[in-house]
């Protein structure tokens, strides 16, 4: 299990929860970067058991788009 702590001026509680912004702070920016690809990572390993549904994981993670989750 991992955790990140993010420090950037004007954050504030579940910042990281929020839509990305070109002006957000790059601690900010890596710790979605990082989350994301966690979220990623978990459901490939659960996919890895289901027929059919690893190919959809794979291509969410291609596309970049995790829209269900949100």
């Amino acid at each position: 299990m991992k955790a990140w702590h993010i420090e950037c001026e004007n954050c504030a509680h579940c910042i990281d929860l929020h839509t990305p912004s070109d002006d957000d702070d790059s601690n900010l920016g890596n710790a979605r970067s990082n989350v994301y690809q966690a979220i990623v990572n978990w459901l490939d390993e659960d996919a890895q058991d289901k027929d059919g549904l690893k190919n959809y994981y794979q291509l969410l993670e291609t596309s970049n788009k995790l829209d269900f989750i949100q």
